[in-house]
């Protein structure tokens, strides 16, 4: 067992990349305690490079700063694990974008008004531009959270959605889509005609969740207030089990490839070392691979290279 608390905040943060992802609840929560812990933490937020070259444990560090930033709740820090969230949408680091909404629900309902500026302000590109209808769907799944773990907070939040149906330049489909059952739990009779003309002027990508009718028929309100993506445990990720569990996983996916890998260097050998093939007297290989008689061929027959000449005068010579 590991004394964190007898540790340098540099060491702890250092361990942070070799423990990858072995990193305990415990050294989690020392840093959290540690004021001197947040400026390094919130640089490597920001740090594009670090985002862009990450490899092995440096990957798992920025999750985990990520993680030890939202438990401070800091409202402050919100900015930073903004950019932070770009840039592991960008990677396409689903680990961290999955327990998303669970870091922003730490800051409460101080983090509705951010949340919302932050869709705003954050719209694709293009046609081509399919990762940030993700990026704000993932915002949009922590404002529900955030209303579910404060009732206070819901009428804003179901505003807003109401807003985004009503917002003819707001033209993201997808992120249309996927907030219908977060619009529906928390206002169901607000929001219901707003998104029915926003499905009508086409604006909503059915392939999320159907047609309007389709959506309506999905939903269930009880069932959607119970949903997993709301209730996503944030430190999960450091209970022993866990770990445990993500090790036997790294060494089973290691064992595969090698066998793979193995196989592939044997049939490269195999093939290497194969005898010539020797096709028999009389004998030619078809495109299967199989030995077949070759025609018997008449001496007063038209000779096969096709020179006009009878077989005994040409190549049956």
């Amino acid at each position: 067992m590991i004394a964190y608390a007898e540790k340098t905040t540099r060491e702890l943060i250092d361990l942070l990349i070799s423990e990858e992802d072995r990193v305990t609840l415990e050294h989690i929560q020392e840093l959290v305690r540690r004021e001197d812990a947040i400026e390094p933490l919130r640089d490597w937020m920001r740090d594009e490079n670090r985002w862009r070259e990450a490899r092995d444990g440096e990957w798992w560090a920025l999750y985990h700063a990520f993680t030890i930033l939202s438990l401070t709740k800091r409202i402050d820090l919100l900015p930073d694990l903004f950019q932070g969230f770009i840039y592991a949408n960008e990677e396409d680091f689903d680990w961290l974008m999955e327990v998303s909404a669970a870091a922003f629900a730490q800051f409460g309902e101080a983090a509705v008004e951010p949340l919302i500026q932050f869709i705003g302000a954050h719209r694709p590109h293009d046609q081509d531009d399919w990762k940030t209808p993700f990026l704000r769907s993932y915002a949009a799944i922590a404002l529900t959270r955030i209303a579910l773990e404060n009732p206070a907070s819901e009428p804003k939040v179901a505003d807003f959605f109401c807003s985004c149906y009503g917002d003819l330049q707001e033209t993201d489909g997808y992120f249309l889509g996927s907030i219908s059952g977060h619009a529906l739990m928390l206002d169901k009779e607000r929001v219901l005609e707003p998104m029915r003309a926003a499905f009508e002027r086409g604006a909503v990508d059915e392939t999320v969740a159907g047609d309007f009718e389709e959506t309506l028929d999905w939903f269930d309100p009880e069932e959607q207030r119970g949903d997993w993506e709301y209730y996503v445990d944030l430190l999960k990720f450091y209970q022993p089990d866990e770990i445990a569990n993500r090790q036997e996983r790294w060494k089973k996916e290691k064992e595969q490839k090698e066998r793979a890998r193995q196989r592939e260097a044997n049939s490269l050998f195999q093939q290497a070392n194969a005898p010539a093939l020797v096709i028999p007297h009389g004998y030619f290989r078809s495109d299967e691979g199989n030995f077949l008689r070759e025609p018997k061929i008449g001496r007063n027959d038209p000779c096969p290279c096709l020179s006009g000449k009878k077989y005994k005068k040409c190549c049956g010579k």
